[in-house]
């Protein structure tokens, strides 16, 4: 790879490897990659996030990548393919199975779970309650149905305590009150940073300041504090 200077960055970071693996299974797993055609730039990128895929057996390695395009639908090309990657080599096929029969019992179809799987595997990654929790609030409470979620990832991978529900009752008190329109998105929400969201849909408006503060875990305080530095930068 013509790369000592990415070796020993590899080497140096802040988790536990076992340092044996590294020169008996990379180079033969990264080798391995290249002749699939990715591309060394795609390769060095990815180890310098996370090196635990590819420190396997080269038999075990060889098949979780070629499943990933047989069984997930990503390409290789795909900038998802490294999730794919990190899914199979980390999570049993029975264990991803069991996550699928989750969306089956909301009446996903295996379209719907193909869709997902391929645009995001690492939510197969997630505990089937987690999932479970997820669908009830969205489909049961919030009416989504799969072939909507299915295309819309980040509704699935964002934390329904931290960011969803916070979101979620904020958005629909400003709606209430006529602060913002009806046809406002979830979604749209769901993308901003937290500084932007509190900017934008919390602080300006003291009706929403409890409202947020109760699902976000944020105190009143923070919330009057910031909306005062808001004013004073407006005045």
């Amino acid at each position: 790879m013509g790369c000592e200077h990415l070796v020993i960055r590899i080497l140096t970071k802040p988790r536990r490897l076992r340092l044996s693996r590294v020169p008996r299974m990379l180079a033969p797993n990264v080798a391995l990659l290249r002749s699939y055609g990715i591309t060394i730039e795609s390769i060095r990128k990815y180890l310098l996030t996370d090196v635990s895929p590819f420190l396997r057996n080269i038999d075990f390695f060889e098949d979780a990548v070629n499943k990933v395009e047989e069984k997930l639908g990503i390409s290789r090309h795909s900038p998802q393919f490294f999730s794919g990657v990190y899914l199979l080599t980390h999570i049993t096929e029975k264990t991803i199975e069991s996550k699928r029969k989750v969306f089956r019992s909301f009446g996903w179809t295996e379209s719907d779970i193909a869709t997902l799987s391929s645009s995001s595997p690492i939510l197969l990654a997630l505990s089937g309650a987690t999932i479970k929790k997820k669908l009830d609030f969205l489909m049961n409470e919030l009416g989504y149905e799969p072939s909507y979620l299915s295309k819309r990832c980040n509704l699935l991978t964002c934390s329904l305590e931290k960011r969803i529900l916070p979101r979620h009752k904020t958005l629909i008190v400003l709606k209430e009150k006529g602060f913002i329109k009806m046809d406002y998105l979830l979604e749209s929400s769901l993308s901003m940073a937290e500084s932007r969201f509190l900017k934008k849909f919390v602080l300006p408006f003291k009706e929403v300041h409890g409202v947020y503060s109760q699902h976000a875990g944020i105190s009143l305080e923070l919330l009057t504090l910031g909306s005062s530095k808001t004013n004073s930068k407006a005045a």
